[in-house]
């Protein structure tokens, strides 16, 4: 019987306004913070070289200074990086070992009343991984904007 590939890499991306991590949070208000985790996992059975993460950010959002925290295996409880980093072209974060994982927990600053229209706006943001060998891998996740006018 032949066992299903495996993906070479895998990469995910929640967020949260507290409580549980999830794919959308709602409702949220212009002016507020959430809080994001960007997830890679080496599924190859080979190091994985190089290992860059970044985010396109939604329009009308931005990644709050002095957020960000990167978790792994040399930093199980996470170190300080520049998070604004992952919307300027990303970050390297290193070679990782098969079933290693990688995690980069960042806040998420919405935009103040005046860029929104009255109602709900979805923002997404999408988070991507790649190696130096790899194409680029993605994920979303969506925030509910709720502006009551």
């Amino acid at each position: 019987m032949r066992q299903p590939e495996k993906d070479p890499l895998s990469v995910d991306l929640f967020i949260r306004k507290g409580g549980c991590w999830g794919k959308h949070v709602a409702p949220v208000s212009p002016g507020e913070v959430v809080e994001l985790m960007l997830v890679y996992r080496n599924g190859s059975d080979g190091t994985q070289e190089d290992v860059a993460m970044g985010v396109n950010l939604a329009p009308l959002s931005s990644i709050i200074d002095r957020s960000g925290r990167l978790a792994n295996g040399s930093h199980p409880e996470g170190a300080s990086f520049d998070a604004s980093a992952l919307g300027r072209g990303g970050v390297e974060i290193g070679s990782y070992l098969p079933g290693a994982n990688a995690y980069a927990r960042f806040a998420l600053g919405i935009d103040s009343a005046r860029g929104f229209e009255c109602g709900d706006t979805e923002l997404k943001t999408v988070g991507v991984v790649r190696t130096a060998a790899s194409d680029e891998y993605f994920n979303v996740a969506v925030v509910h904007v709720q502006l009551l006018c």
